[in-house]
């Protein structure tokens, strides 16, 4: 949502006079926001659905999860934020490699492809199959990292923003 206001003030209010100094000249048309914010909706819901799977579900008696910092103390709850963001990436680069194969681009990953021109909506429009591989990254995360609930919450606010 931080880039709505930006959007809002270059895309919707000052949209002629900033127009001229776009990148890509063309703008955005309404059925492509429609399928952006279409994509993004269910990338939501899927997501939220493996956070739920993953905190409130019985396998969250497989997670590495400990209640209190002084468990493995502050020092490691940074680290393994950083290695959060470490696991992730690498899972992130891999995958989207294996989404760009020429047999799966299509079944997964050409979704996304289609918007070609910046919306605050564009960032998440993924096909439901490459939302549930992006997503999946969680239960690597939380049975491999022995981790904190507010570092895993530090670490998903800083993915997403």
């Amino acid at each position: 949502m931080t880039a709505l206001p930006i959007f809002l003030i270059f895309y919707v209010w000052k949209k002629k006079a900033w127009g001229r100094k776009k990148i890509q000249g063309k703008f955005t048309q309404l059925k492509d926001y429609q399928r952006e914010i279409g994509y993004s909706m269910s990338t939501l819901v899927i997501f939220s659905m493996f956070g739920v799977l993953v905190i409130a579900s019985p396998l969250h008696q497989f997670n590495l999860v400990y209640d209190e910092i002084a468990t493995y103390g502050w020092g490691y709850w940074g680290l393994s934020i950083v290695l959060m963001i470490f696991l992730h990436d690498t899972y992130f680069y891999w995958m989207h490699r294996l989404m760009h194969q020429p047999k799966l681009v299509k079944y997964f990953h050409l979704v996304y492809h289609k918007s070609t021109n910046p919306s605050p909506w564009a960032a998440y429009a993924f096909h439901p199959l490459e939302a549930v591989v992006e997503a999946s990254i969680i239960f690597l995360i939380v049975w491999l990292i022995p981790y904190h609930l507010t570092a895993l919450l530090t670490f998903l606010i800083f993915m997403i923003t």
